[in-house]
Parts: structure tokens; C-alpha cells; sequence
């Protein structure tokens, strides 16, 4: 296929080396210096270096590019000067290496290198990468995966990003994707610079700002969450003619060639209903993926969460898992977090339900019937770990989500047993986790969710909600480390071997002590970061959670509330199974008219 291509089409770029990641030269003598290039800097490259690019922001998922796009020759560009050996390599849906033929190749200053892949290889590897080695000390511009085949659409593309008292963070954002994306690629089917729409839901940022300008709009906005600020997003960039849009958080850590992917992607997609979620790392580990995407089944669940990003191998056996999954006819993630999610607008029927945040992005990809794609070296980071965002506000929010979307969402069923399971889920484990104060705020979910669709359109602010679950919050509120506490953090395997397996059996049919007496006498201590799981915390009277800011939550036993708080919320979950058929009913009839333009319209014009 690729020696039918016409030498006189132009290359259009699909991927660039982003060499800011440098994933391909931690083990080779090279250094990084210059500016040049879609992806930012070059390489200068010793004599006798070799080069090996398969690393998680250099391999090319070209399974999924030839499934989902319109693609035909892919070659390999490069620029610089000096002399080296080419071979590119892949990897087929069994997880065999495929090698080219190496190839010579002489740079020349300015003028590009096309190298053509094999046919073997163009019709059988699921990922490839590229293997240099250098004869001579060699300089390295420019390498970037390029096609000859013209897109199926040229798209205007608009960034939006939606903070609330963030002004650094999303002053460095918007910095740093100014510059990045003012950058051409050569090609006719360029576009427009992608317009960056800042939603400033606080109204603290100064529109004389230098940081806002040309490429970038700022637009206040009424603070209705991360829900309310991407619907204005959404509406803006139609507004502004655009065809495509791109979620980002304020913080989002992603470079600019991980926009320009997505953005390439979505030009050549067959289909409007494939969108790009982008992968998460951790804040503690940056080199382990918190999510790459993500399923939406009763509860929401990370994919390849914990693959290692500098192990080669983890990263490979990940892209063709996923391709092996996907060739069965199923997706592997359904949803992805809007923290860097890009999508086609012709593809929205359903804007975002008035969660305020948390399952806003759950609900927009399920209504919407969106495919979704993880691409490599698309990859935002997070300041802190979800796990350690977890409060009673959180609890509310999660829960009233997981259950809308049972119950709005008709491919979801709405059977009474996952509602079942959802709620005793979410109850339980707050339970057993000391967490009274979240076990009340989700009673008052299950309440708010009874209450029908009228409720969220009331509230789609969620001001009141928010000062009532704060003022009740008695236990879970942060306060400064005790100075025991500082020092050290107990690791998991330590608290194991505090209780022998007879104690933890016994925690385990107790409920953590809350149905059988004595837990005050046999219970044990636990400290940890983050959010203990359920191996942990069985025989733990108190938990001590320290969060990254070195703040602590502290939750104990306290059978008497505890006890009390879980009957209302069961009395509450009884309430919703009685009157199910009729909820669904009433979700299902009512969802399209508060995920439609007109409700966000009104909303957004009666708060200005």
C-alpha cells in the first residue's frame, strides 16, 4: 500500500517525537538542545548511538489509526543533518516483533527524509516504533509519523478549560499551549490555530491579562462546576464556528504534540462518534498511569491503572491488549475524564447533566454514544491523587451520580439489583471506613436522586448543597498532621501484621465492629496515605489519612452514630427501590431536557 503513494502529495504529520519525554534516549548517548519543530527541540546524537523509540510517548498505535481512520501510506519524516541507519519495528496482535530492513539514510540541512514503511509491517503490526543508529556524529531536528493521505476533514478545533480560582495554574496552561500550538506542520491541511477558550467560573482572572489574547479568550462565566463551564465551552466554540472540541482541567500537564495528536486523530476519524481521552498519571508517581481511559459498569473503572510508563514491555503488552479486546467487538474504556477529552461537535446530541462535577464526564460519553480512543503519549498529570480527594462532598456527588445514570441511562438497564449494589457499595464502605459524616451526605443523595430531575435543575449551582454537607461535617474535616504522625506513615504489609487472620475474620463479619461489641478493646491503629482499602482497614478503630498538603483526617469507631447513620441510609435506598420503576421513568422522560442547549441557555443567562 505505502509504495502506491504519490511522492508529489505533501506529509502530513500525524505524530511527532516529542522530545520534552525523551523516552527514547535514556539509555543512549545523546543531548537535547535547540529549538525547531512541530514537537519543540532537537537531539544531537553521538557517534555510535543507537536510538531505540519505543517508548510510551514515541511507539505509534497504528492498529487503532488503521481501524478507526482513513489511513493509507504511513512513513516516517525526518530532518536534520548528518548521516545514521533507519529500522523501523512493530509489534503484530500476538505480541511478535516485526522488523524492517535497516536503511541508510544522509540528512541534509532543511530538507526532509521520507521513509516509506514496509507492506509487511503496514498490514500486520498493531504498534511500530523506530530504531536509529549512527555512524557519525548525526543531528536530529525533526522525526514525525506522516502520511500522504489527505484527512476527511480539516478541524477547527477549540481548547476549552474551565477553573474556578486557579489563576498560576492556568496562567502556566495557557502559556505554554500559546506557544506550542502556534506551530505549523507545512502541510496544507493545517487549519487554524486552535482557539483556547479559558471558562473562568470564579471570576478572578483579569481579562487585561497578557496571558490572554490572540489564540486565547477569556469568558467569564457563573460558577455551575466543571458541568456548567464546559456546556459554556461547548456553546462558545460553536459559537465561534468551531468543529471540534477539547476538554482540558486547569492544571492538565499535557504538552502541546499531545494536542496536536488528538487533533490528527480526530481529522482522519471515519466516524464523528470517536472522541480521544486522554491518560492520567498519579501525582506521587508520574511514571504510573492512574487511568488510561476508563469503564463505566455499576461503578467506574480505571483501565490499566498502575501500568508502569518506563517499562517498555508493560507499555506494549498494554497497546495490544487493547487491540486484541477491541478486535472482539467491544471497547475496552466507555468513558475518559475530562482533564484532557476531545471530541467531534457534530457528534453531540446530549450536552453535560447538571452534576456540578463528578460523573459529569460519565454521563456526556454514555448519552452520547461516544467511541473512545486512548492514543500513547497523549497523557495529562494530576496535582494530587483522587484517592485523596475523597470527603463527604465527594461521596454525595459520586453516588447521585452512579445512580442517575442507572436510571436515566437506558443501555445501563436500570435493574434494580446494580441500583441495589451501587447503594449498599458506596454505604458499606464508608462504614467500615469510620466515614459517618459521607455515610449522611449520601443519604441525602439517594434523597436528592428520589426527588427526580426538578431537583437538579433547582440546584444545578449546587451553593445550598454544598453549605449544608459542609456545615454537617463533623469528623472529616482536614486539620493539621498530629507530630506522631509526621515522622512516619505506616505501609500496608505493617498494619497486616498487627491482626492475625481469626482478628480479621472477625472484623470482616462485624462490619469493622459496628454489629458485634468490642471493638474499642481489640482494635488497632492505621495510618496511611491516601485512602485505605478494604485489606487495610479491617480491625481499624481509628484511620488516620494524611493527604499530600501534610493535612491529616482522622475517622473512629463510633458504633452509636455509625449504626444510626446507616439505618437512614438504608431507610433512604428502600425509599428509591419502592419507587423505582416510576424514577426510571420519570429520569429517562426528563434527562434529554437537562442535557439539552436550551436548559444550559437559560441556566447560564439567569445567573449572570
Amino acid at each position: 500500500m505505502n509504495s502506491a503513494a504519490r511522492k508529489a502529495d505533501p506529509a502530513v504529520r500525524l505524530q511527532g517525537l516529542d522530545f520534552s519525554h525523551l523516552d527514547g534516549l535514556s539509555q543512549n548517548p545523546a543531548s537535547v538542545a535547540g529549538q525547531s519543530g512541530q514537537t519543540g527541540c532537537g537531539a544531537a546524537l553521538e557517534q555510535g548511538a543507537k536510538w531505540v523509540l519505543d517508548g510510551y510517548h514515541d511507539i505509534f498505535a497504528l492498529g487503532l489509526w488503521r481501524r478507526a481512520c482513513a489511513l493509507g501510506a504511513v512513513q516516517v519524516q525526518l530532518r536534520g543533518i548528518g548521516a545514521l541507519h533507519i529500522q523501523i519495528c512493530g509489534r503484530d496482535g500476538a505480541g511478535n516483533v516485526i522488523r524492517g530492513p535497516i536503511c541508510p539514510v544522509q540528512l541534509q540541512c532543511g530538507a526532509p527524509h521520507i521513509q516509506p514503511l514496509p507492506d509487511r509491517l503496514y498490514t500486520d503490526a498493531v504498534l511500530l516504533w523506530i530504531e536509529l543508529f549512527v555512524p557519525m556524529e548525526t543531528r536530529i531536528d525533526d522525526l514525525a509519523w506522516v502520511t500522504s493521505q489527505p484527512p476527511l476533514a480539516v478541524p477547527h478545533l477549540a481548547i476549552v478549560i474551565t477553573t474556578y480560582r486557579r489563576e498560576p495554574q492556568v496562567r502556566a496552561l495557557t502559556a505554554r499551549l500559546s506557544q506550542g500550538l502556534s506551530q505549523q506542520d507545512g502541510s496544507p491541511y493545517q487549519g487554524p490555530i486552535p482557539q483556547v477558550l479559558v471558562i473562568d467560573n470564579g471570576g478572578t482572572l483579569d481579562p487585561k491579562d497578557p496571558h490572554f489574547g490572540g489564540n486565547v479568550t477569556l469568558i467569564s462565566s457563573p460558577n455551575l462546576g466543571g458541568s456548567g463551564g464546559f456546556a459554556r465551552g461547548i456553546l462558545e466554540a460553536r459559537a465561534a464556528g468551531a468543529t471540534h472540541c477539547l476538554f482540558m482541567d486547569d492544571d492538565a500537564s499535557a504538552a502541546p504534540e499531545a494536542v496536536w495528536r488528538c487533533r490528527q486523530f480526530l481529522a482522519y476519524a471515519t466516524d464523528p462518534a470517536w472522541a480521544v481521552a486522554g491518560a492520567l498519571t498519579q501525582a506521587e508517581r508520574p511514571d504510573l498511569l492512574w487511568e488510561n481511559g476508563a469503564r463505566f459498569d455499576r461503578f467506574c473503572t480505571p483501565c490499566h491503572k498502575g501500568t508502569n510508563l518506563t517499562e517498555r514491555s508493560s507499555v506494549h503488552a498494554m497497546i495490544v491488549a487493547a487491540e486484541a479486546h477491541e478486535h472482539h467487538g467491544a471497547l475496552v474504556a466507555n468513558y475518559g475524564g475530562w482533564w484532557f477529552f476531545g471530541f467531534a461537535l457534530d457528534a453531540v446530541r446530549h450536552m453535560p447533566f447538571p452534576f456540578f462535577v463528578r460523573g459529569d464526564d460519565v454521563g456526556f460519553s454514555l448519552a452520547n454514544d461516544l467511541r473512545i480512543a486512548t492514543l500513547p503519549g497523549v497523557v495529562a498529570g494530576q496535582d494530587e491523587d483522587f484517592a485523596a480527594k475523597e470527603s463527604p462532598l465527594t461521596g454525595y456527588l459520586d453516588l447521585r451520580s452512579h445512580l442517575v445514570h442507572h436510571l436515566a441511562l437506558r443501555q445501563l438497564g436500570g435493574r434494580r439489583r446494580d441500583v441495589v449494589r451501587i447503594a449498599l457499595r458506596f454505604g458499606l464502605r464508608a462504614l467500615v471506613l469510620h466515614r459517618h459524616d459521607s455515610l449522611s451526605a449520601m443519604t441525602l443523595a439517594v434523597s436528592d436522586v428520589c426527588a427526580g430531575p426538578e431537583r437538579f435543575a433547582q440546584m444545578a449551582d449546587l451553593q445550598e448543597r454544598r453549605e449544608q454537607i459542609a456545615q454537617a461535617s463533623q469528623t472529616e474535616r482536614p486539620q493539621p498532621a498530629p507530630q506522631s504522625h509526621l515522622a512516619q506513615i505506616s505501609r500496608p504489609q505493617t498494619q497486616m501484621l498487627q491482626i492475625g487472620p481469626l482478628r480479621r475474620l472477625w472484623a470482616r463479619v462485624s462490619l469493622n465492629g459496628y454489629l458485634l461489641p468490642g471493638m474499642s478493646r481489640w482494635g488497632h491503629e492505621l495510618s496511611t496515605t491516601g485512602t485505605a482499602v478494604p485489606q487495610m482497614i479491617w480491625g481499624a478503630r481509628t484511620i488516620t489519612r494524611q493527604g499530600l498538603d501534610g493535612t491529616v483526617v482522622i475517622t473512629s469507631h463510633d458504633p452509636q452514630r455509625g449504626r444510626a447513620e446507616f439505618a437512614r441510609f438504608l431507610r433512604a435506598v428502600g425509599g428509591m427501590l419502592w419507587h423505582q420503576r416510576r424514577l426510571r421513568r420519570q429520569w429517562q422522560a426528563q434527562y434529554g431536557a437537562l442535557t439539552s442547549v436550551r436548559f444550559w441557555q437559560d441556566q447560564l443567562s439567569r445567573r449572570r
